[in-house]
């Protein structure tokens, strides 16, 4: 039954991943924010933020973020999920948090948590811990969940 609850689950990261409209973003198509009180993230100064679905889906989810006021970007998530997973899961709890690599932010985790119907509470975590980007022109650029990485190697 895990098995079976973990490969639908996977399967839908697949398909937030290939959806071409992209409505799990947040823009203001797909979010209505709402500012909070100024608060701290990650060590940097941020501004909080209540974000509330516009679209009622399973990639979108209501709850709050934090922006990092340098670049304009969300550093991290939290919230449930704007719609049910499916029957036996219902909506989930998620935590997104993005980290900065060279110019862009890209997710660094994505932790879930459900009560799952016969199974209890049941949580998913994915860390995205090494990157290697090739942008169009230059080096790649590289993050590494340890203190060092290897130096990034020409294509």
């Amino acid at each position: 039954m895990r098995k079976k609850i973990l490969t639908k689950i996977l399967d839908g990261e697949v398909q937030a991943a290939a959806r071409k409209d992209r409505d799990g973003n947040v823009n203001a198509m797909n979010y209505e924010l709402r500012l909070l009180p100024a608060g701290q993230a990650a060590g940097s100064a941020c501004r909080m933020v209540e974000l509330v679905a516009k679209k009622r889906t399973r990639f979108t989810f209501d709850g709050h973020g934090c922006v990092d006021m340098t670049d304009m970007a969300m550093v991290r998530m939290e919230g449930r999920t704007a719609k049910s997973l499916s029957f036996l899961v219902g909506r989930a709890y998620v935590i997104q948090e993005f980290r900065k690599v060279g110019d862009f932010w890209y997710s660094s985790l994505n932790h879930s948590t459900a009560d799952v119907l016969f199974l209890g509470k049941t949580e998913l975590i994915i860390k995205y811990l090494d990157y290697s980007i090739t942008p169009k022109s230059g080096l790649p650029v590289t993050a590494c969940a340890a203190k060092q990485c290897l130096p990034p190697v020409a294509p």
